[in-house]
C-alpha cells in the first residue's frame, strides 16, 4: 500500500529545498541594455550570435546578417533575403553564415565593404536541397554546418556531407568538434573525416536533445540538454548533475548554456530567461523580466571578449553587463525610490530610500553586490529616511519624522518632534551630536534608552555639520556659514561666522571635513580654514584639483581616497598608488541623488552610491583592473555628391591605403566607434583632418563628421575616443583629394603650350599691323589721288543724269496727260452709256404703258415691233465690249490680269471690279449692270469671297491696288 502521507512529506521537502532557488537572487543586478526591432530594423528573431577580433558583434537574424560597433546596426541580407540560422567568424577573418537552403560567407573586400560568397555551387546535387543551418563551428580549418539531416564539411575548397536521420547538435568542446547524433550518441570527429563514438556518449536519456557541451575540468564535459538537464561525462561514464536548482532551470526549457570568464556557467532557456550557476550546482543569479530582459525567450547566448552576455532573443537583443564594476540595487523590486543613505551593521546591509529603511543579511561574499538575499522594510521606518550613521556601535536613522535608532530588527524612536539629518559622535564623549530641520541637538544613553539631552542649540536648518578642533561648525546653502560658541553664561549658541574676506557665497554653501581640514565650497570656489587667521583662505590643492567648477560634494574614506561630486558628475581623487589620480565615473552621471548625495565607503570592494533609483554598488578594485585604454575604429568613410552617397570605405578592414578622390567628389564624411557596449553613452570622441584642421575638436558624443569642398591635397583623419578619463590611440584614415582637371599636370602643359601658341600669335599679330600700317599709308596716297578722278567724273554723272531726269519728268507728264484724257473719255463714254440707258428705260415704259391702252390689233403688233427695237437697243454687251478694251488699253490689261490671277471670276465680276476700280458709286453700277443696290451688294460680297479679303480690308481698296504680275 502506498503511504501517502511519506510521499506528501518528501514532495514538501523537495519544494521547500527548491524555495531558495526560486525566491532569492543576488542583490545587485547589472545593468541591461535593450535593442528592440526597432533599434536595429532587422527582423525580431536572433538565433546566434560571435564576435570578430576587432570587436565587432554578428547576429543571425531572420532579416539577414546583422552587425553591430557599438554605434551603428548594418543588416546584410542573404539571397533571396532568406533568414539565418548560424553565424561563426572564422580564424581568417571570414564570417560564415547558415540560412533556409543556404551556406557561405562573407569576406570584406580590399575597401573594407562585406560581400556575401555562397558555399552551395561546391554541393552535389542531391546535398543541394536541404532547410535551416543551426550550428557552425571551426577546426584545423575545416568549417562545419549542421542541418537536422546532414553535417557539412567544408576543408581545402571542397565540401563531404555526413547524412543521418537526425543530427541534434554540433559544437567546439575545447580543441574537439562534438556532434549528438540520434542512434549513436556524442560523436567526435577524428582524423579530419570519421566521426566515432564518444565513450558513454550513448548513455544519455532517449529523446535527450542536447543544447551545449562544454569542457568541465582537465577530462570532463558538462552536458546541456534541453528537457533533461546537466550531466557529466568523463572517463567513468555518464552521471546526472542534478542539483535543485539545476532541475528548476530544466523545466524552463534549455536552450543554450556556456562558461563565463569567472568559471560559472549561464544557461539560456526558452521560458525563464537566463541562469548563472556556480561548479556545484547552486543557483548564483536569475536574470529576467525583473531585472530588465525585453523577452524570457532566449534563442542564442554570447559572452564578448569584455564579458558582457549577449543575448539573442525571441523578439529583440539584449545586452547584460555581467562584468561590470557597477551594479544596481533596488531594495523595493517594484518601486525604484529614490536612494538617500546606506550603512552596513551587524552582518546586515541597510538601505534608506524615500519610501523607509530596508534590509538583507550579508554573506562572507566580498563583493556584497553578489549576496543572495531580499530586502524586507524595517519596521517603524516608513518614510522619507536622510541618513543612517553607525555611532557608539549602534544604526540611527535621521527620519523626516524624527530621529530613530535600530534595536533587533525594527526602528526605535527617539524623537518625533522635528525631522533629523544626520548623526555623529560629538567630541570625545559619550554624546550624540545630530542636525535637525532647525537646529544641533544632543542625544545620549540613559540605561536601555536613547534620549534627547537638554538643551536644543537653535540655528537654521543644519544638514551640513563639521566638527573641527573641538568647534561645531553649520553650513546653511544660502544662510550662510555660522559656529556654535558659548555666551557670557556658558551656554552654546549658534553665531553668524564673519566673512572678512567674502568668501561665503549667496548659494550652495557646504563644509566638509577632508585630511583634518574644514573646507569650504560654495560658488566662489573651494577654501580651507585657517584657525590662526580665523579665515577660509583659498585651497590651492583642491583648486587645482577640480578648478573653477562647483564642488557639491566631498568625502574622504578610510584609504584617504576623496570622493567628490561636481554638479551632475561623480568621482573619486584616487590615494592608492601614491599620487592623486582623479577618475570620473561616467557611468553614474546624472543618475545619483543630486543635492542630497551620500556614498558610503566600506571597503574597496564595496562602496554605496545613494542614486534617483535606489542605489548604485561600485567595486573599486574591480573597476580599476579593468580600467583599459578604449579604442576606436574608422566604420564607414562616404563620398557625397547632390544628396548622394557613395561607400568608398566599409570598415571592415584597416583601411590603410590612400584612396584618390575625384575633386567632385570632396564632400565625405567619415563615422568612426569605439566598440564599447557596456556603457557606449558614456562614449565621448575627439578628431581631427591633418591637412585642414589647426586642432583637435573638443570632446563630444559625435561619431560622425563630414568635411564639403575640401580643396585638392593630401588629408589624414585622425579620431579618438574617451570613456572616463582614458583615452584611446587615434584611428588614421588617409585619403587624397585629386585636383580639378584644370589643374592636373596635362592642363598646366596645356596651359604653357597655349601660352607659347598665343604669343607666337601676337608676334604674328603684330608683324601683320605694321605691314598693313604700310600698306595702309600707300592705299591712302592712291585712294586720295582717285578720289579727285572720282569727284571730277561724280560731277560730270550728276549733270547727265539731272538732264535725263529733266526729260524723263516731262515724258511722264505727258503720259499722265494722256492717261487724263482717255480716263476721261471712258468715263464720259460710261456715263453716255448710262445716260442712253436711262433714256431707253423710260421710252420703254412709257411704250409699254401704251401698249396697254385699248387699240386695235394692228397697233399693238407695231408696238410690239418697237418694244423689241428698243430691247436691242438696251443691250449692253456691244457697248461693254467696247468699254472693256478702252479699259485694258488704259489700263494695262488690268481686266486680263485679274482674270488670271482668279480664274473664277465671271464677266459680270470683271464688270463689277471694272466700275469699282474707276470708283463709280453703287447706285451707278446698279444702273449699268441693270440690277438693283442690294444685288450690287451681293455682288461685291461675293467678289471679297473670292479674293479671300480679311474683314478690314476695303474691296475698291484692294482693287484699286491690284496690278497684275510682274
Amino acid at each position: 500500500m502506498v503511504d501517502h502521507k511519506y510521499y506528501g512529506f518528501l514532495l514538501l521537502c523537495i519544494l521547500i529545498a527548491g524555495l531558495p532557488c526560486r525566491a532569492q537572487n543576488v542583490i545587485g543586478n547589472p545593468s541591461i541594455i535593450n535593442y528592440s526591432k526597432k533599434s536595429y530594423k532587422g527582423g525580431n528573431q536572433n538565433w546566434d550570435i560571435d564576435q570578430d577580433e576587432r570587436g565587432v558583434m554578428y547576429f543571425a537574424n531572420n532579416n539577414g546578417l546583422l552587425t553591430f560597433d557599438g554605434v551603428y546596426w548594418q543588416t546584410y541580407q542573404l539571397p533571396n533575403g532568406i533568414a539565418l540560422r548560424s553565424v561563426m567568424v572564422a580564424k581568417d577573418g571570414n564570417i560564415y553564415v547558415g540560412g533556409q537552403g543556404q551556406i557561405g560567407y562573407f569576406k570584406a573586400d580590399a575597401q573594407g565593404r562585406l560581400a556575401y560568397h555562397s558555399l552551395n555551387p561546391l554541393l552535389s546535387p542531391e546535398d543541394n536541397t536541404f532547410t535551416d543551418v543551426w550550428n557552425i563551428c571551426e577546426k584545423d580549418n575545416a568549417v562545419f554546418f549542421r542541418i537536422n539531416s546532414k553535417i557539412f564539411v567544408l576543408n581545402k575548397g571542397k565540401i563531404e556531407a555526413y547524412a543521418s536521420n537526425y543530427w541534434s547538435f554540433l559544437g567546439e568542446a575545447g580543441k574537439d568538434i562534438i556532434a549528438h547524433n540520434a542512434n549513436r550518441g556524442l560523436l567526435i570527429f577524428e582524423n579530419g573525416k570519421d566521426w566515432k563514438p564518444l565513450p558513454f556518449g550513448d548513455r544519455l536519456p532517449a529523446g535527450a536533445a542536447v543544447r551545449s557541451i562544454i569542457p568541465f575540468g582537465t577530462d570532463s564535459l558538462l552536458i546541456a540538454t534541453q528537457q533533461f538537464g546537466f550531466f557529466i561525462l568523463d572517463h567513468k561514464g555518464l552521471s546526472s548533475f542534478g542539483t535543485p536548482s539545476i532541475r528548476e532551470v530544466a523545466t524552463q526549457s534549455i536552450y543554450q548554456a556556456l562558461q563565463l570568464p569567472d568559471k560559472n556557467f549561464l544557461v539560456a532557456t526558452r521560458l525563464g530567461g537566463c541562469y548563472v550557476i556556480d561548479r556545484k550546482g547552486h543557483l548564483l543569479e536569475r536574470i529576467t523580466i525583473n531585472e530588465g530582459l525585453q523577452s524570457q525567450n532566449t534563442l542564442s547566448v554570447k559572452a564578448d571578449r569584455e564579458g558582457n552576455i549577449w543575448l539573442g532573443l525571441d523578439n529583440g537583443i539584449d545586452v547584460v553587463n555581467y562584468t561590470d564594476a557597477i551594479k544596481h540595487i533596488f531594495p523595493e523590486k517594484e518601486n525604484h525610490n529614490t536612494g538617500f543613505a546606506a550603512a552596513v551593521y551587524h552582518q546586515y546591509l541597510y538601505l534608506g530610500t524615500s519610501a523607509g529603511v530596508y534590509r538583507t543579511p550579508l554573506s562572507m561574499e566580498p563583493d556584497i553586490s553578489r549576496n543572495q538575499g531580499r530586502f524586507e522594510l524595517v519596521k517603524n521606518s516608513k518614510g522619507e529616511v536622510w541618513g543612517l550613521s553607525v555611532v557608539h556601535n549602534k544604526l540611527f536613522i535621521a527620519h523626516a519624522s524624527g530621529a530613530y535608532y535600530v534595536n533587533n530588527g525594527e526602528a526605535v524612536l527617539i524623537d518625533n518632534s522635528i525631522g533629523y539629518w544626520g548623526f555623529q559622535p560629538y567630541g570625545n564623549s559619550k554624546q550624540i551630536l545630530a542636525g535637525t530641520y532647525n537646529s544641533i541637538s544632543f542625544l545620549e544613553e540613559a540605561g536601555s534608552k536613547i534620549q534627547r539631552s537638554a538643551g536644543l542649540i537653535s540655528s537654521e536648518s543644519a544638514r551640513f555639520v563639521v566638527q573641527h578642533n573641538g568647534v561645531i561648525w553649520i553650513a546653511h546653502p544660502y544662510r550662510g556659514v555660522f559656529r556654535v560658541v558659548r555666551d557670557a553664561q556658558g551656554k552654546l549658541e549658534a553665531k553668524p561666522y564673519t566673512d572678512k574676506e567674502r568668501v561665503i557665497s549667496n548659494n550652495n554653501n557646504r563644509i566638509f571635513k577632508i585630511a583634518g581640514k574644514l573646507i569650504l565650497a560654495d560658488d566662489n570656489g573651494i577654501f580651507e580654514y585657517n584657525s590662526n587667521k580665523d579665515k577660509f583662505i583659498r585651497s590651492v590643492y583642491f583648486e587645482k584639483m577640480f578648478g573653477k567648477t562647483l564642488v557639491n560634494y566631498l568625502q574622504e574614506d578610510r584609504y584617504e581616497n576623496i570622493w567628490f561630486t561636481q554638479g551632475k558628475k561623480i568621482g573619486v581623487v584616487d590615494k592608492s598608488s601614491g599620487f592623486s589620480r582623479k577618475t570620473y565615473f561616467t557611468e553614474l552621471e546624472d543618475k545619483f541623488t543630486f543635492n542630497f548625495e551620500h556614498i558610503n565607503v566600506v571597503d574597496s570592494n564595496n562602496v554605496f552610491i545613494a542614486a534617483e533609483k535606489g542605489f548604485f554598488h561600485l567595486n573599486l578594485r574591480s573597476y580599476n583592473n579593468k580600467r583599459k585604454k578604449p579604442v576606436v575604429h574608422i566604420r564607414s568613410v562616404r563620398t557625397r555628391i547632390n544628396e548622394n552617397d557613395s561607400l568608398l570605405y566599409g570598415g571592415y578592414t584597416d583601411g590603410t591605403e590612400s584612396p584618390l578622390i575625384q575633386y567632385s567628389k570632396s564632400g565625405i564624411m567619415l563615422s568612426f566607434s569605439a566598440l564599447e557596449y557596456s556603457h557606449p553613452d558614456d562614449v565621448e570622441y575627439s578628431y581631427q583632418l591633418e591637412g585642414f584642421d589647426q586642432q583637435w575638436s573638443a570632446w563630444g558624443e559625435k561619431t560622425e563628421k563630414e568635411f564639403s569642398n575640401l580643396p585638392a591635397g593630401k588629408y589624414t583623419f585622425r579620431v579618438k575616443s574617451r570613456i572616463g578619463g582614458e583615452e584611446s590611440a587615434p584611428a588614421v584614415y588617409h585619403f587624397i583629394i585629386l585636383p580639378p582637371w584644370y589643374q592636373t599636370w596635362w592642363a598646366i602643359v596645356l596651359y604653357v603650350f597655349a601660352g607659347i601658341g598665343l604669343l607666337w600669335l601676337l608676334l604674328k599679330y603684330q608683324r601683320q599691323r605694321d605691314f598693313k600700317e604700310q600698306q595702309k599709308k600707300l592705299l591712302q596716297q592712291k585712294r586720295e589721288h582717285e578720289e579727285k578722278q572720282r569727284t571730277l567724273e561724280l560731277r560730270h554723272e550728276l549733270e547727265v543724269q539731272e538732264n535725263e531726269k529733266k526729260i524723263i519728268q516731262l515724258t511722264a507728264d505727258k503720259l499722265q496727260s494722256e492717261l487724263d484724257h482717255r480716263n476721261k473719255e471712258l468715263a464720259s463714254s460710261a456715263m453716255n452709256l448710262v445716260r442712253k440707258i436711262e433714256v431707253m428705260s423710260t421710252l420703254k415704259e412709257s411704250l409699254q404703258s401704251y401698249k396697254n391702252m385699248p387699240d386695235t390689233e394692228k397697233s399693238g403688233k407695231e408696238f410690239q415691233k418697237i418694244i423689241k427695237t428698243i430691247d436691242k437697243e438696251l443691250d449692253q454687251q456691244q457697248e461693254w465690249e467696247q468699254f472693256a478694251f478702252h479699259f485694258d488699253k488704259v489700263h494695262n490689261n488690268y481686266l486680263q490680269h485679274l482674270k488670271d490671277s482668279y480664274p473664277s471670276l465671271s464677266a459680270n465680276d470683271l464688270k463689277l471690279c471694272a466700275y469699282l476700280k474707276l470708283n463709280i458709286s453703287t447706285k451707278e453700277i446698279a444702273q449699268l449692270m441693270n440690277i438693283s443696290v442690294r444685288g450690287v451688294e451681293t455682288a461685291r460680297f461675293r467678289l471679297r469671297k473670292k479674293f479671300l479679303l480679311p474683314g478690314d480690308v476695303h474691296l475698291a481698296d484692294f482693287l484699286i491696288r491690284f496690278e497684275g504680275p510682274a
